[in-house]
């Protein structure tokens, strides 16, 4: 996946000539061994191919408990030559509120990778903990990247009080809470990508506070009856709190290319890693500007088994192209055959909340995304 022509020398900043050692990163996933990953995990792994330097390369976990690795998975292991570690899945084993049920939380299987590749990975090397559903917008820039712990900087974690909205103010101060735990060190709001040493993430007690944290702003979260949706973010903050809780220095960044609003734009920049999050609702489109798109189409099913040509025919931007033709090189790569033909929607001509509306009541059902044999 690497390219052997690069150097491992690179300039601090892309428009800087200033020429600075830089570690290896090594770009973190944690997936379970489900149909929801058996296409993103080969999407982000083919927008990588022969454009990161040797040294660096994608590490995947698989919250499995354990357990054999269905033929589906191995196969993009294998032919993506990616080194893999399997774990325990907490969010099925584990209740964050067993005053109200058993059920786990998604979201422990994000932090769960840090402590299954601390053994694995040198002191000096540079670990970006990132989500599945991220691509490399054509060419990586290198001048991007930091050389030590850092935290792309966030607004949600930013806010307030922390998970507060205008329908109910209520939250965590997150400042506050470290205060009371007798922490006196300020506070940087950052998360979603996160920049961690070797040498940090070797730090067990840090990684456990990661868990810890997570589960204080939950139950936090509960008791001051937030919805599901701003309860779904707490994991966000937990690195920053365990860092600074840990006395461990960190570096907010802001690069563009990291940003997590691409879905507003027209058009991106070369080297952004474009994070296809967001839901279709009856207020905005999907995951890509002005197209009906989403992820949660395809929960249950394989997106590579789906006609990805229809998608490409009717994709709005550049970056949209972009993303399916990965899929279908990846596609293509993995020996996938098209099951079925799914519908491409358009959104109307008029991005108004009421053609919006008006276009998600005509096609809803349309495209659930069970065209795959595979069960959840």
């Amino acid at each position: 996946m690497s390219t052997p022509e690069s150097t491992m020398e690179v300039p601090t900043d892309a428009r800087k000539s200033t020429v600075v050692p830089r570690p290896p990163i090594k770009f973190l996933v944690g997936i379970e061994d489900k149909p929801y990953f058996h296409w993103q995990l080969p999407i982000l792994a083919e927008s990588l191919c022969n454009k990161i330097p040797e040294g660096w390369e994608l590490l995947v976990v698989i919250s499995n408990n354990h357990a054999p690795l269905s033929e589906d998975l191995t196969r993009i292991l294998v032919t993506y030559d990616l080194t893999y570690f399997t774990a325990p899945n907490h969010a099925a084993t584990h209740a964050i509120d067993f005053s109200e049920s058993p059920k786990g939380y998604l979201a422990w299987n994000r932090i769960q990778p840090l402590a299954a590749v601390a053994e694995h990975v040198n002191n000096d090397d540079l670990v970006c903990l990132m989500d599945t559903d991220i691509f490399l917008y054509q060419d990586l820039n290198l001048g991007i990247f930091p050389t030590g712990n850092a935290l792309g900087e966030n607004w949600h974690i930013k806010k307030e009080p922390f998970f507060s909205s205008d329908e109910n103010p209520k939250g965590i101060h997150l400042q506050t809470l470290l205060k009371a735990i007798g922490c006196s060190q300020p506070f940087k709001p950052g998360g979603v990508f996160v920049f961690l040493t070797g040498k940090t993430i070797k730090n067990a007690k840090f990684v456990q506070d990661c868990f810890r944290f997570t589960q204080i702003l939950y139950l936090a979260g509960k008791i001051a009856d937030q919805t599901k949706e701003k309860i779904w973010m707490v994991e966000m903050p937990c690195f920053a709190l365990a860092l600074t809780a840990n006395g461990i220095q960190y570096d907010l960044i802001n690069p563009p290319e990291f940003g997590v609003k691409f879905h507003d734009d027209e058009v991106i920049s070369s080297g952004s890693f474009y994070h296809y999050y967001r839901k279709r609702t009856e207020d905005h489109a999907g995951a890509f500007y002005e197209s009906p798109w989403c992820k949660g189409d395809f929960f249950a099913s394989n997106l590579l088994e789906a006609n990805l040509d229809e998608f490409y025919a009717v994709a709005r931007t550049d970056q949209e192209q972009y993303f399916f033709q990965l899929a279908r090189t990846a596609k293509h790569k993995l020996g996938l055959s098209t099951r079925a033909s799914q519908p491409c929607r358009r959104l109307p001509p008029t991005q108004t909340p009421d053609s919006i509306l008006e276009w998600v009541k005509t096609y809803q059902g349309q495209f659930s995304g069970k065209n795959g044999a595979h069960a959840v």
